[in-house]
Order: C-alpha cells, then structure tokens, then sequence
C-alpha cells in the first residue's frame, strides 16, 4: 500500500510541479502558472502605459492637425499627409481642397497606401471641406492623397483626424 502511495504523490509533484519549478509554458502546473501570472503582470503593465493599442470612436474631438497647405499639378495621386495611428476603430478624417485652374481636382484617404475612402473632389478655387469616417488598425498608416490635371494645382491644407477613445475596463486575473 506505501508504494503505491508512493507512486501516487510522485505522479503528483512530476504534474503538478513544485514551487521551485521555474516558469515555463512547456513545464509542470505550477510552472505554468507563473508563467500566466508573469504574461497578466506584462499585460496590465502594458495597459498602464497605454501601449497596447486602445479602441477609438470616431468623433469631434481633434486629435491631430495639419494646417501647412500642400500642392501638385501631377496627374497622379501624390500623397500630400501621412501620420501613424496608434488605435483601433473609426476615426473622424477631414481635410479642404481646392482647384486651379476651373478644373477639378481630386482627393482620398488612404490607409497603408491603398485607398480606403471615397474619391472627394472640387473645381472650387475656394477650399471646400471633405470630412469622412474610417476604420483603422493600430499601426495603421493613415493618408491623403490627391491630384491635378498636370496644368493646374489641387491643393489641400487643415488634415485633421478626430476620435475619442473608448473606455472599456480590463480584467486581469490574479493567480496566487
């Protein structure tokens, strides 16, 4: 009956480890659960910091602005703005443009260089504001681009990008 005993409590510790066991995702139980309680520890220490990537709501809160007026008369899109975006969700994006010329020039939003929304355009030699919800990724590359005829210059001026961050509480599970 000792020995079986035996054999049970060895099976135990191999399973479940002991408290000198060092972390490891691959080791024993007890190992293991150092091992979550050190990834909880670097998460909520990342959350603290605001490096992990927080949602957004796209809305009137301006964030970001750029008011230096940019040209081109080249026929194709020319990226003129580009800011990396460090949250994830929709962002409010607005930008004015305007025309030489009488004719009509054209601008997008692009993210990550390929174009995400719609094909604004204007023949006015006054700035007109285009303003347009986007949805982004943290990380994300977001941009302006636009373009002339070749002759006469499209201009823009004033990108702005707007959002407010979402709260949503973070639980992280304490492990003694």
């Amino acid at each position: 009956m000792f020995g079986m005993m035996e054999a049970l409590l060895s099976f135990l510790r191999r399973q479940v480890g002991l408290r000198t066991d060092s972390a490891s995702a691959s080791g024993s139980l007890h190992a293991k659960s150092a091992n979550i309680i050190n990834v909880a520890n670097t998460i909520k220490s990342s959350i603290d910091s605001g490096v992990l990537p927080r949602q957004c709501l796209a809305s009137n809160n301006q964030k970001y602005i750029d008011t230096t007026e940019k040209g081109t008369k080249d026929s194709q899109y020319t990226k003129m703005y580009e800011i990396s975006v460090m949250v994830s969700g929709a962002v409010r994006v607005s930008f004015k443009m305007r025309a030489t010329g009488g004719f009509v020039s054209r601008g997008q939003i692009y993210i990550n260089s390929s174009p995400a929304g719609i094909e604004r355009s204007t023949s006015s030699s006054s700035y007109v504001e285009f303003i347009e919800d986007i949805g982004v990724g943290a990380g994300d590359r977001l941009q302006l681009w636009i373009r002339g005829n070749g002759v006469d210059y499209a201009y823009v001026r004033d990108f702005k990008v707007s959002f407010d961050i979402i709260t949503t509480p973070v639980f992280i599970i304490k492990v003694k």
